[in-house]
C-alpha cells in the first residue's frame, strides 16, 4: 500500500475575475465533491522553501542534469497580439512548435544574437534557455501572470531595461515574417513572434516537499526536488500508472493554471475533467480498495493555503453537509 498520495492542484479555487460567481455551471465532479465534503479540512498561510538557485537554473538542470556554466534565463516562444490598447502575450502550450520549427528559428536568432554574447540552447521545441555572458541587472516577469493581460505592467524591470526592451524587440521584428512564421500563417495557425524571458526569481517550492517520492512535469520543481536528494519522475498520464511504492508521493497537476490565467472557462473546465476522471476518482477507489491509505489534496490562491485530508475512516461521514467548488471559488 502506497503510504500517502498528495495532489497539488493550482488553479483548483480561482481567482476568477469579478465580484461574482463565474459565468458557467460545473459538470458531475462526484469524487472531487467527497473530499471537498466528507476530508478533514484546513486552512493556513502558504509556507514555501525559499531556494539558493533561480527558477532557470533549476529547470535546465532537470533537463540536462548538470548546472549551467553560465548566467541562463528560461525562454518561451509566446504568440503576441495587439489590439486597440494593448499588446497580450498567449503561451507555447498554444503554438504546436515542431522540432523543425524551433531548430530553423533558433538558426536565425542565435546568429543575430552571437555579437551581444546570448545564445538561445533548445531542451525542446516550446521549452528554451537564453544563455548570458554575464548576469543582466534586470528582473523579468514570470510568463503566467502576464498571459492574456496587457503587457505594458509585465515589461522587464532595472538598470538594463531599456538594452532589454530593445532586444526583444529586434527579436520579435526578426520573427514578424520569418519562413517558419509565413508557412504558419499558410497554415492557419497562430504566429511564432515573440520570446518571453523569465525565471531569474528565486524558485518558491512548496514544504511539503521534503521526503516525498516527486512526479510532475515542472522542470524547475524537478530540478529542484533533485538538488534536495528527492526522487523524480515525470507525471504520468493517470493515477493508475502511479508505481505501487511504499512511499509517500506528491503528485504536482498544473493543468489549470494557464486556462486559468486566460479565464478561459472551457478549457479549465475540461482540465479539470481530466483531473477528475485521471486522478480523483480512481484514487478514491484505491483507497476504498485499501490500496492506498491517505489522500490529500492542496491548494492555494493568494497566499492562503486548502488543505483536504481523505482517509479511509473519511467515507463514512454521510452526515456532512454537501460541498462543491461553488462553496470554494475565490475572485480577483
Amino acid at each position: 500500500m502506497t503510504a500517502s498520495l498528495t495532489l497539488r492542484i493550482p488553479g483548483l479555487f480561482g481567482p476568477w475575475q469579478g465580484s461574482g460567481q463565474p459565468g458557467f455551471s460545473l459538470p458531475p465532479l462526484p469524487a472531487l465533491n467527497t473530499m471537498l465534503t466528507r476530508a478533514t479540512q484546513s486552512q493556513s498561510s502558504l509556507a514555501v522553501n525559499a531556494s539558493t538557485k533561480t527558477a532557470a537554473e533549476y529547470s535546465y538542470h532537470a533537463d540536462y542534469q548538470r548546472w549551467p556554466d553560465q548566467p541562463v534565463l528560461l525562454a518561451e516562444p509566446v504568440h503576441l497580439r495587439a489590439d486597440q490598447r494593448h499588446v497580450r502575450a498567449y503561451g507555447s502550450e498554444l503554438l504546436s512548435v515542431s522540432s523543425d520549427e524551433a531548430d530553423a528559428l533558433l538558426s536565425t536568432l542565435n546568429s543575430f544574437m552571437a555579437e551581444d554574447g546570448l545564445r538561445i540552447e533548445c531542451a525542446m521545441p516550446s521549452r528554451w534557455y537564453l544563455q548570458l555572458a554575464t548576469k543582466a541587472d534586470v528582473t523579468f516577469s514570470p510568463l503566467l501572470a502576464a498571459l492574456g493581460r496587457p503587457l505594458d505592467d509585465f515589461l522587464p524591470q532595472g538598470s538594463d531595461a531599456a538594452l532589454w526592451h530593445r532586444r526583444l524587440n529586434e527579436w520579435q521584428m526578426l520573427l514578424f515574417d520569418h519562413p517558419v512564421n509565413l508557412q504558419r500563417q499558410q497554415e492557419k495557425k497562430l504566429a511564432i513572434n515573440g520570446i518571453w524571458i523569465w525565471g531569474d526569481h528565486q524558485l518558491q517550492a512548496p514544504t511539503e516537499l521534503s521526503g516525498q517520492h516527486l512526479m510532475t512535469d515542472n522542470k524547475a520543481l524537478a530540478g529542484y526536488a533533485q538538488d534536495q536528494s528527492c526522487a523524480v519522475q515525470s507525471l504520468p498520464k493517470h493515477f493508475e500508472q502511479v508505481p505501487p511504492v511504499h512511499q509517500d508521493t506528491l503528485v504536482i497537476l498544473e493543468d489549470l493554471k494557464r486556462p486559468l490565467a486566460y479565464q478561459d472557462e472551457e478549457k479549465w473546465l475540461a482540465a479539470l475533467q481530466n483531473i477528475e476522471t485521471n486522478w480523483l476518482a480512481p484514487a478514491l477507489s484505491a483507497q476504498k480498495n485499501r490500496r492506498l491509505d491517505t489522500i490529500r489534496l492542496l491548494t492555494d490562491v493568494a497566499g492562503k493555503q486548502y488543505d483536504f485530508v481523505m482517509r479511509p475512516r473519511s467515507h463514512w461521514r454521510f452526515w456532512r453537509r454537501h460541498s462543491t467548488l461553488h462553496n470554494w471559488w475565490q475572485h480577483d
